[in-house]
């Protein structure tokens, strides 16, 4: 009898899985509309921002450097290691962000309280805050650089 029963419980355990439980696979889609087009359009800009802030940062003479892109516009804060001059940093990270980007407007600034500014409007944007927020910020900060 006992055999029976281990017999049959394991027929139960193995077939079990196989015909009684089996649901269709839901296909997830991925969003469309406006909402889904700036969701990609703000991972894609955090993305680029990561990335050319690893490009900065890797500039000889840049001890820090922060990045903050809005639309076709990089804005650059950097701490200068070494207190190179700043034309040839600007030319070095220019060059480098050129070279393994599409942007072309490119502002850089070494001036305190602009890399600050450029932090706080970093941060926000990886909370998810659209850049857009910052507009006047960022266009005042445009105003004090030269490309």
């Amino acid at each position: 009898m006992k055999k029976k029963s281990s017999a049959l419980l394991l027929v139960i355990i193995l077939i079990f899985p196989l015909v009684g439980c089996r649901r269709p696979l839901q296909r997830i889609t991925p969003p469309t509309g406006e909402d889904s087009y700036l969701q990609y359009q703000h991972s894609k800009t955090v993305a680029d921002a990561k990335l050319i802030q690893a490009l900065v940062n890797d500039v000889t003479g840049v001890e820090d450097g922060v990045v903050v892109i809005k639309g076709d516009e990089v804005y650059v804060g950097i701490t200068d290691r070494n207190h190179n001059s700043m034309e040839q940093l600007k030319r070095k990270i220019t060059e480098a962000i050129e070279k393994e980007t599409e942007y072309r407007k490119i502002y850089i600034t070494t001036e305190e309280d602009s890399v600050n500014t450029l932090k706080e409007i970093r941060a926000e944007v990886l909370r998810g805050v659209e850049v857009d927020q910052y507009r006047q910020e960022l266009n005042n900060i445009r105003d004090l650089m030269v490309l």
